[in-house]
């Protein structure tokens, strides 16, 4: 198939490029485009098919560092690990406010075993909280229910803290029904880093409210 340009008309194929240089000068390379950062000293940048190449150009661990610091790229993905305990890996652990029994704990919701969380007969003011290995923020975080779709908590919130005793509240719902589909929130603005995070059931239908899934999108 010939080669066409955007308009579809036939062209031929050249190797040949441009080198643009910061003093203003132009010239003509065969394999790279090279762009000089400064005219006063010899440094060049140079992108070709053998990837991008510097000469000359100094960085310094500290402009890494802070452009690492300060660089926020949303994650998809969810920061905590499939957990198989309430502490099962290192720094994250998971506490609950009420558990129906062995089988519905707490940790359940961060794992992949398709077992629920679910409280025993607490339908006001029930908790389920997790401990990082560091403070973090987050954007975004999603829910789902009991895997019946019953016994769903409809009034209640997602807070944050960094020592247990003040709590933020990042998101809060009322007559927003959490059965056993998958719903996904987006925070107004990202919160600030912090340690603890907790689903706080504030109201829930009898008689075992809880959760099957909780997972939470960091920076």
């Amino acid at each position: 198939m010939p080669n066409v340009d955007v308009f579809g008309r036939p062209f031929k194929k050249s190797s040949a490029v441009s080198k643009i240089l910061s003093n203003g000068g132009l010239n003509s390379s065969n394999d790279f485009v090279s762009v000089k950062v400064d005219p006063n000293t010899n440094n060049i940048l140079s992108l070709s098919a053998n990837g991008l190449m510097a000469n000359g150009i100094k960085s310094t661990d500290g402009a890494t560092r802070d452009y690492v610091d300060n660089k926020k790229v949303k994650n998809s993905y969810g920061f905590i690990p499939n957990l198989y305990g309430s502490s099962s890996k290192q720094g994250f652990t998971v506490t609950a406010s009420s558990e129906l029994n062995q089988k519905y704990q707490g940790w359940n919701i961060f794992s992949d075993t398709n077992n629920e969380w679910a409280t025993a007969g607490l339908r006001i003011n029930a908790y389920i909280q997790i401990q990082l290995p560091f403070p973090v923020a987050i954007w975004r975080f999603a829910l789902k229910g009991r895997l019946s779709g019953t016994e769903r908590w409809f009034k209640w919130a997602i807070e944050a803290s960094n020592d247990e005793e003040i709590w933020r509240i990042l998101y809060s719902a009322a007559e927003d029904y959490l059965g056993n589909t998958t719903k996904f929130y987006t925070l107004k603005r990202v919160s600030d880093k912090y340690l603890y995070y907790r689903f706080d059931g504030v109201i829930g239908e009898p008689t075992n409210p809880g959760l099957s899934y909780i997972c939470r999108f960091f920076l």
